[in-house]
C-alpha cells in the first residue's frame, strides 16, 4: 500500500467508500502505533522494549509514509490530536535513531523508477 505520493491518490485507492479491507488495514496499523505511543507516554513501556518489538525503521518508515494523509485527516476532521501518541513516538524513534533513511522518499523513488522502466 505505498502505490500512491498524496492523500487524495490514496483515498482513491484505500478509501474504505473503495477498498474497505485495504482501509481498515492502514486504520488498524495508524492505532496500534498510537495506542504503543500512549503505553509509553503513561510509563507502562520503555522506549527501549517498544523497539524490539516493532523496529525504529518500522514505527519511523509507517509514519512518514502516511504523515500526509495523518495531517490531511487532522484538517478534514478538524482533530488536531488524531494520532498523536504515534508522532510523539515517531519523534522519540527519530531522536534515537537520527541516521534511519526517509523511507517515504526511498519508496516514491523506487517506485517511479519502476514505473518508468514499465513505461
Amino acid at each position: 500500500m505505498v502505490d500512491w505520493e498524496t492523500p487524495e491518490e490514496l483515498y482513491s485507492k484505500y478509501h474504505y467508500t473503495v477498498n474497505p479491507q485495504a482501509f481498515a488495514k492502514i486504520e488498524y496499523l495508524l492505532n496500534l502505533y498510537s495506542s504503543v505511543g500512549i503505553l509509553h507516554k503513561d510509563g507502562i513501556i520503555s522506549l527501549e522494549w517498544i523497539f524490539q518489538l516493532y523496529p525504529p525503521y518500522t514505527t519511523i518508515g509507517i509514519w512518514e509514509q502516511f504523515k500526509p494523509y495523518i495531517l490531511k485527516a487532522r484538517e478534514t476532521m478538524n482533530d488536531p490530536d488524531w494520532l498523536k501518541p504515534y508522532e510523539e513516538l515517531y519523534n522519540e524513534a527519530r531522536k534515537m535513531y537520527p541516521n534511519t533513511s526517509n523511507m517515504r522518499e526511498t519508496t516514491i523513488k523506487i517506485l517511479k523508477e519502476t514505473r518508468e522502466n514499465n513505461s
